[in-house]
């Protein structure tokens, strides 16, 4: 089901997430909503849509931002996108981040995953290179 696939993905974060009807509302961790810290609501949304991508057979997710994770949760990000290439749920990724320095302190997820940095200055406008 959507909700045990969203857990799956939850748990690397420990985190679960939990559907109530009536009234309608969605909680993670017991907690509404309201509660959910900007992190919180990032992985949710995540783990949401790579169950979504899985159960539409749609393949594909993207996720913008992923630089508001710090280094141990962009190592468990690179887990979960591994894992769903593993067992199927995806076969296209796109994540996005802003870093400060010229190489980006993540790891690249899977043997068959490239990783891209796109970089702009002044002097030479955009340039974008294989750093994986």
């Amino acid at each position: 089901s959507l909700t045990d696939r969203a857990n799956e993905v939850l748990g690397h974060f420990d985190l679960k997430m939990s559907f109530q009807s009536d009234p309608w509302e969605v909680r993670l961790n017991g907690h509404r909503l309201v509660r959910w810290s900007e992190t919180q609501k990032w992985r949710a949304g995540l783990a949401f849509q790579l169950a979504l991508s899985e159960i539409t057979s749609v393949k594909f997710m993207i996720a913008d931002a992923i630089s508001n994770l710090d280094y141990e949760n962009r190592g468990e990000l690179f887990d979960i996108v591994d894992l769903g290439l593993q067992k199927g749920w995806v076969e296209q990724v796109l994540l996005f981040g802003t870093y400060a320095t010229a190489n980006p302190p993540i790891r690249t997820p899977a043997e068959n995953v490239a990783l891209y940095a796109v970089e702009w200055t002044p002097e030479s406008g955009t340039t974008i290179k294989s750093v994986a």
